[in-house]
């Protein structure tokens, strides 16, 4: 599993670079018409979030089970640059709490009840966002669009954990803490994304984090793997910048759309000739004309009785 995370990350930070010179080549085209560019929107976005921890380690590592299921409160910042219509770097900061319990038997700690509680002290991560719908929808304008997310970042976490023979014997046992444990952590998420407002957005998502250590609820088995935690947030979006609008929500294809209905308007208006009198409308002075009358050559009937 940290393989294929590690994998996913590198990907999408190669997309970045490929992105980027992608956009350079763009600009040193000498062609008066081009595709929209970055610099005609506004790029940069900073949010908020709040949202339940799931913790799942040597404790709790059962999460779906209900006797273990347990949530406890994060909350964070994100930046985001938008790199095109579609991609973009995010720096997520990520503060809060983790909790566990677990009934399962534990030969080796001499019990068979744990209960974990945690701090995520910071966590920083890098993400690359991709947005989904903004060029695949037959709509000029979206009120909401998906997004993927994935990335790589640092975590500092404070544990501890009580064991004890039952539940009942809990408030007797002894905690056993660990401070200031480090890990590296690996990430995957999906989120809906929606408008409120020129310089205001609503998300909701949902992010799985997986940690290079067995550490995280102070409590280290052998063979059991490393640690994760989800964490599902609700958060405002709010976009910087004075252009009119964000690049995460124009269509690219909408420049195009319009400079082909122009051209078709323009030739319309080139070639049209409603009266049918040979002159076409946009030079025609007198368009309603009888058909079969004679005109001058800007569209005005032909005085034939003086």
């Amino acid at each position: 599993m940290k393989n294929f995370l590690f994998t996913l990350s590198t990907i999408m930070l190669s997309a970045c670079v490929i992105y980027a010179q992608t956009d350079a080549s763009a600009a040193q085209s000498g062609s008066k018409h081009q595709m929209p560019k970055a610099s005609d929107y506004n790029t940069w976005t900073v949010g908020l979030h709040v949202g339940p921890t799931i913790f799942s380690g040597d404790i709790g590592d059962d999460v779906l089970n209900g006797d273990n299921f347990m949530t406890d409160f994060g909350y964070g910042l994100n930046v985001t640059k938008n790199m095109s219509h579609t991609f973009g770097l995010q720096l997520q900061f990520l503060m809060g709490s983790l909790k566990g319990e677990s009934e399962k038997g534990n030969v080796a700690n001499g019990g068979n009840f744990n209960t974990f509680e945690g701090k995520i002290k910071y966590q920083a991560s890098i993400r690359g966002v991709f947005t989904l719908g903004n060029i695949s929808y037959q709509k000029r304008q979206n009120l909401v669009h998906l997004y993927f997310a994935g990335g790589v970042g640092l975590g500092s976490f404070d544990g501890k954990y009580k064991n004890a023979v039952n539940a009942e014997s809990l408030g007797s046992a002894t905690w056993i803490e660990q401070n200031g444990i480090s890990a590296t952590i690996f990430q995957v998420a999906i989120g809906a994304k929606a408008k409120l407002s020129k310089r205001i957005d609503l998300h909701l998502e949902y992010a799985f984090l997986h940690t290079n250590s067995d550490l995280i609820d102070a409590l280290r088995i052998p063979a059991t793997g490393t640690d994760s935690y989800s964490y599902i947030n609700l958060g405002f979006t709010f976009k910087l910048g004075k252009k009119d609008q964000n690049i995460e929500w124009v269509n690219p294809m909408e420049t195009i759309y319009t400079d082909i209905n122009d051209m078709k308007d323009k030739m319309d208006a080139l070639t049209g000739d409603k009266d049918k009198d040979g002159v076409a409308d946009i030079f025609d002075k007198d368009s309603p004309t009888p058909e079969g009358t004679k005109v001058y050559g800007d569209g005005t009937a032909v005085d034939t009785d003086g």
